[in-house]
């Protein structure tokens, strides 16, 4: 699993967002629980959602709300989580058509 998220970060650093997100979900895939993998995932959807959209693709919707599974899913682990808290905060102001509501 920290391999993913190595491979992740290496991703990000050389700005290839898509293929960090492919790692984050194998890193996810690997440890169910580890909630530092989740939000990385969920930051990065975020980011790309908000790339998507600004570049008129409609691709940014499957972002938005991979990333509010995601933070929703951290929060299952970590219910105070304050990242996961500011990830879907950030969500609902940016993409209401889209975000679910609790």
């Amino acid at each position: 699993m920290m391999l993913y998220l190595l491979s992740a970060q290496c991703y990000l650093m050389l700005c290839e967002k898509e293929a960090a997100n492919r790692e984050f979900e194998k890193a996810v895939d690997a440890d169910r629980g580890n909630v530092y993998a989740m939000l990385r995932w969920a930051r990065n959807s975020y980011s790309l959602a908000i790339e998507r959209r600004a570049e008129g693709e409609q691709s940014y919707s499957v972002y938005a709300q991979t990333a509010q599974h995601m933070a929703l899913r951290a929060m299952q682990y970590d219910a105070g989580n304050s990242d996961a808290k500011d990830i879907l905060h950030r969500l609902a102001n940016e993409f209401p058509e889209i975000v679910e509501r609790e």
